[in-house]
C-alpha cells in the first residue's frame, strides 16, 4: 500500500510546482519585457531597410484583420535578441562551416563575396545569352539614345562597368566558372558591328590595373569597384573623352567600404581595405542637389561644378558605380550632371544641353529589359 505524503512533502512539491511556473512565466515574459525595454529596431537599418511600423489599432474589420500580420513583421524585427541570434548564425555557417551565411550572397574560396543571384551568375559564366530579339533591342534603344544626341552635337558613350567575378573570376565560387561569350561579349560585338554607338569596355584597363596593383580593384566584401577600380575606369573614360590627360589620384585608406559585414552583423570580425581615390583638385568642385530634379533616398541627382568654368559640359547617368567616378571625372568638367537613372533622359539631356552624354550600366543589368531610349524624367515628378 502506497504512503500518502506528509506536509513537509506536500509543501516541497507545491514550492517545486510554483518555482516551475515561475521559471515558465519569467522565460515567457523576459523576451517581451526586454524587447519592449531595448528593441532591436535599429539593428534592422544595417540591412539597408527600413523596419515595419506598429500596427494600427482601429475597431473596424480590415484593420483587425491586419493586425496579427503586422504585428508579427514589426515584433520580429524589433525583438530583444535578434541581432545576436542572426550573428550567431552567420558566424556559425561562415566561421565553422565555411558556407554561405546568407541566401543573396555566395562566399569565395578566400573569403571574398559574391552576388548569388541567378541572373548575375548567369551573365557572369556566359549562360544566358541574349536572345536575337533581346540583343535587337538593346542595340536599338542605344542607337536611338547615340542618334537623338548626335541630332543635338552632344556626344554619347555608353559604358558597362564590369561584374567582381568577371574581373576577379580566381576568387569566385566554382559555380561560376565561365563557359563562352557573355551578354557583355554580346553587346560590345554588336554595337560595334552594327551602329556607331561609342562603347568604352573598361575591361582591359581593369585588367592592367589589376596586374600592376597590390590592393584589389573591388571590395572583397561587396559588389563594388573601389577607388583603385574606379580609377582605372577614370582614366580610360578620361582619355576616350578627350577631356585632357587623366591626373594622378590621390589615394587615401579608409575603414569601411562596400561591405556585407555589417548587414550580416559580423562587422567586428570581417575587415577589408577600403581605398579611396580623388582628383587632386577635389577640393575645389562645390556640389549642389538638383532641386528640380530630387532623387530618391540615398540616390540624389547633382550638380557638380568644376574648377575651370570654361571646361565642357557633361550628363553622366548611371548606377551605384557612379560616385566612385565622381570626385575623379567632374574636376575636367565646368558642370557636370550626375543622374541616378537605368534609362536616357532626353529631357533632362535637353535642359541641360551638355557637351557629352555618359551613359553607364553594370553588367549585371544586363540581363533585363533594354533602357528606354527617352526616358522624361521630369514629367513624372
Amino acid at each position: 500500500m502506497r504512503a500518502r505524503p506528509d506536509n513537509a512533502g506536500r509543501a516541497y512539491a507545491a514550492l517545486v510546482d510554483w518555482l516551475a511556473i515561475a521559471a515558465f512565466l519569467l522565460a515567457v515574459s523576459v523576451p517581451a519585457v526586454m524587447t519592449i525595454a531595448s528593441p532591436s529596431t535599429s539593428s534592422v537599418k544595417s540591412e539597408f531597410r527600413e523596419p515595419p511600423k506598429f500596427p494600427r489599432v482601429a475597431l473596424e474589420p480590415k484593420t483587425l484583420g491586419a493586425f496579427p500580420g503586422g504585428f508579427d513583421a514589426w515584433f520580429k524585427d524589433v525583438f530583444w535578441m535578434r541581432p545576436r541570434l542572426i550573428r550567431w548564425h552567420n558566424a556559425i555557417k561562415l566561421f565553422g562551416l565555411g558556407v554561405s551565411p546568407h541566401h543573396v550572397i555566395d562566399v569565395g574560396p578566400g573569403g571574398w563575396v559574391f552576388l548569388a543571384d541567378d541572373n548575375y551568375v548567369a551573365c557572369t559564366r556566359g549562360t544566358d545569352l541574349f536572345t536575337p530579339d533581346e540583343l535587337d533591342g538593346w542595340v536599338d534603344a542605344l542607337r536611338t539614345a547615340d542618334d537623338w544626341c548626335r541630332e543635338r552635337g552632344i556626344r554619347f558613350l555608353f559604358l558597362s562597368a564590369p561584374n567582381k567575378a568577371t574581373v576577379y573570376p580566381e576568387e569566385t565560387p566554382a559555380r561560376y566558372s565561365r563557359v563562352g561569350p557573355t551578354r557583355l561579349d554580346q553587346l560590345h560585338d554588336a554595337l560595334r558591328e552594327r551602329t556607331d554607338v561609342e562603347f568604352l569596355d573598361v575591361r582591359p584597363a581593369l585588367a592592367e590595373a589589376k596586374g600592376r596593383s597590390t590592393t584589389e580593384l573591388y571590395y572583397p566584401l561587396g559588389t563594388h569597384w573601389n577607388g583603385v577600380g574606379a580609377a582605372a575606369a577614370y582614366e580610360a573614360l578620361i582619355r576616350r573623352l578627350e577631356l585632357g590627360p587623366p591626373a594622378e589620384p590621390d589615394y587615401a585608406l579608409a575603414p569601411g567600404g562596400d561591405s556585407w559585414a555589417a548587414k550580416l552583423y559580423l562587422q567586428d570580425l570581417l575587415h577589408q581595405r577600403n581605398p579611396t581615390a580623388l582628383h587632386p583638385r577635389f577640393s575645389e568642385l562645390v556640389t549642389h542637389r538638383l532641386g528640380w530634379l530630387p532623387g530618391t533616398p540615398g540616390r540624389p541627382n547633382t550638380l557638380v561644378l568644376g574648377p575651370d568654368p570654361d571646361r565642357p559640359k557633361l550628363v553622366f547617368v548611371g548606377d551605384s558605380f557612379a560616385p566612385w567616378l565622381t570626385g575623379l571625372v567632374a574636376p575636367h568638367c565646368s558642370r557636370s550632371f550626375w543622374i541616378w537613372s537605368r534609362d536616357v533622359p532626353i529631357d533632362v539631356i535637353e535642359r541641360v544641353r551638355p557637351d557629352a552624354v555618359v551613359f553607364e550600366m553594370v553588367e549585371r543589368l544586363l540581363y533585363q529589359a533594354p533602357p528606354d531610349p527617352a526616358l522624361r524624367m521630369i514629367e513624372r515628378r
